[in-house]
């Protein structure tokens, strides 16, 4: 199981915000106080719930090496590597959530 302050808080109340958020660039004007940032956002409020299914939390974790390390491991993660990972620092194995959206508010400047 994951330990630590996060895990505490997530187990004892889980309700969530999470927030996406695209700058698209800067928005001149003659007039410097009205120069202003464009940009997208949405926060998605919801219900945070630990993963049990290994199977899906290796295809979860392998979704973010994908994106964020691309092509840097050869071999995808499988169950088997999630549940045999364990911390460093604490000897517990990697947790990972799915939060369950139960609304939704959207922003555009």
């Amino acid at each position: 199981m994951g330990s630590g302050k996060k895990e505490d808080l997530l187990s004892q109340n889980p309700p969530v915000c999470f927030t996406i958020y695209r700058e698209q660039g800067t928005v001149t004007d003659p007039v410097p106080c009205h120069v202003d940032t464009s940009y997208m956002s949405v926060m998605i409020f919801g219900k945070a719930e630990k993963m049990s299914d290994k199977e899906e939390a290796a295809e979860v974790l392998q979704k973010l090496v994908d994106k964020y390390m691309p092509k840097y491991y050869s071999n995808p993660l499988t169950s088997t590597f999630i549940e045999r990972y364990k911390s460093s620092l604490d000897g517990n194995a990697v947790s990972v959530y799915r939060i369950t959206p139960q609304g939704m508010i959207a922003k555009e400047n």
